[in-house]
Protein backbone atom coordinates (compact mmCIF):
# COMPACT_ATOMS: atom_id res chain seq x y z
CA UNK A 1 0.00 0.00 0.00
CA UNK A 2 1.39 3.44 -0.84
CA UNK A 3 -0.61 6.81 -0.52
CA UNK A 4 -4.13 4.32 -0.48
CA UNK A 5 -2.99 2.73 -3.31
CA UNK A 6 -2.48 -1.05 -3.55
CA UNK A 7 1.09 -1.33 -5.75
CA UNK A 8 2.42 -4.52 -7.27
CA UNK A 9 6.11 -4.48 -8.97
CA UNK A 10 7.63 -7.10 -10.87
CA UNK A 11 11.15 -7.16 -12.10
CA UNK A 12 11.07 -7.92 -16.24
CA UNK A 13 14.91 -7.11 -17.03
CA UNK A 14 15.30 -7.99 -20.73
CA UNK A 15 11.67 -7.58 -21.80
CA UNK A 16 10.60 -5.43 -24.29
CA UNK A 17 7.56 -3.39 -22.49
CA UNK A 18 5.77 -4.41 -25.87
CA UNK A 19 5.76 -8.06 -25.13
CA UNK A 20 4.37 -7.67 -22.07
CA UNK A 21 0.51 -8.09 -20.98
CA UNK A 22 -0.90 -7.08 -17.47
CA UNK A 23 -4.95 -7.95 -17.30
CA UNK A 24 -7.38 -8.42 -14.47
CA UNK A 25 -10.17 -11.02 -14.65
CA UNK A 26 -12.91 -10.76 -11.70
CA UNK A 27 -10.19 -10.26 -8.49
CA UNK A 28 -7.28 -12.17 -10.71
CA UNK A 29 -4.46 -10.13 -11.93
CA UNK A 30 -2.30 -11.33 -14.15
CA UNK A 31 1.15 -10.41 -15.62
CA UNK A 32 2.61 -12.28 -18.39
CA UNK A 33 5.22 -11.65 -21.17
CA UNK A 34 7.85 -13.03 -23.44
CA UNK A 35 11.83 -12.49 -23.44
CA UNK A 36 13.11 -12.60 -27.00
CA UNK A 37 17.01 -11.79 -26.99
CA UNK A 38 19.65 -12.15 -29.78
CA UNK A 39 23.09 -11.41 -29.82
CA UNK A 40 25.69 -11.53 -32.38
CA UNK A 41 29.34 -11.03 -31.96
CA UNK A 42 31.29 -11.12 -35.32
CA UNK A 43 35.47 -11.11 -34.89
CA UNK A 44 37.84 -11.91 -37.72
CA UNK A 45 38.10 -15.45 -36.58
CA UNK A 46 34.83 -16.40 -35.68
CA UNK A 47 31.31 -15.48 -35.51
CA UNK A 48 28.71 -15.94 -32.26
CA UNK A 49 25.03 -15.67 -31.97
CA UNK A 50 23.31 -16.17 -28.62
CA UNK A 51 19.53 -16.31 -28.46
CA UNK A 52 17.32 -16.26 -25.17
CA UNK A 53 13.74 -17.25 -25.15
CA UNK A 54 11.81 -17.79 -22.81
CA UNK A 55 7.68 -16.84 -21.33
CA UNK A 56 6.23 -16.05 -17.85
CA UNK A 57 3.16 -15.42 -16.56
CA UNK A 58 2.32 -14.75 -12.81
CA UNK A 59 -1.17 -14.63 -11.37
CA UNK A 60 -2.48 -13.26 -7.83
CA UNK A 61 -5.52 -12.65 -5.95
CA UNK A 62 -6.51 -9.20 -5.57
CA UNK A 63 -7.68 -7.79 -1.77
CA UNK A 64 -11.15 -7.27 -1.35
CA UNK A 65 -11.56 -3.59 -1.81
CA UNK A 66 -9.23 -3.06 -4.60
CA UNK A 67 -10.58 -0.76 -7.75
CA UNK A 68 -10.13 -2.63 -10.80
CA UNK A 69 -12.07 -0.08 -12.80
CA UNK A 70 -9.59 2.65 -12.44
CA UNK A 71 -5.94 0.38 -12.51
CA UNK A 72 -2.85 1.89 -14.21
CA UNK A 73 0.79 -0.07 -15.33
CA UNK A 74 3.87 1.43 -16.13
CA UNK A 75 7.34 0.38 -17.71
CA UNK A 76 10.23 1.86 -16.26
CA UNK A 77 13.89 0.31 -16.64
CA UNK A 78 12.94 -3.16 -16.74
CA UNK A 79 10.16 -3.28 -14.20
CA UNK A 80 6.28 -2.97 -14.63
CA UNK A 81 4.67 -0.93 -11.75
CA UNK A 82 1.02 -1.60 -11.65
CA UNK A 83 -1.44 0.92 -9.15
CA UNK A 84 -5.13 0.68 -8.42
CA UNK A 85 -6.92 2.51 -5.78
CA UNK A 86 -7.91 0.79 -2.42
CA UNK A 87 -11.69 1.19 -0.64
CA UNK A 88 -10.77 3.70 2.60
CA UNK A 89 -13.48 1.33 4.22
CA UNK A 90 -12.05 -2.04 4.12
CA UNK A 91 -10.95 -3.16 7.42
CA UNK A 92 -11.07 -6.74 9.20
CA UNK A 93 -14.53 -7.53 10.92
CA UNK A 94 -13.62 -8.62 14.54
CA UNK A 95 -15.23 -11.66 15.32
CA UNK A 96 -15.94 -12.51 19.23
CA UNK A 97 -14.67 -15.07 20.60
CA UNK A 98 -17.29 -17.00 22.64
CA UNK A 99 -15.96 -19.27 25.80
CA UNK A 100 -18.01 -22.42 26.63
CA UNK A 101 -17.47 -23.95 30.02
CA UNK A 102 -16.09 -26.54 30.62
CA UNK A 103 -18.26 -29.73 31.31
CA UNK A 104 -17.39 -31.69 34.65
CA UNK A 105 -17.26 -35.52 34.38
CA UNK A 106 -19.48 -37.40 37.42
Amino acid sequence: MKNGDLVVRADVPGVDPKDVEVSVRGNILTIKGERKEEKEVKSEDYIRREASYGSFERRMTLPEGANTEKITANFKNGMVEIKMPMAKTVEAKKVPVQVEAAKSEK
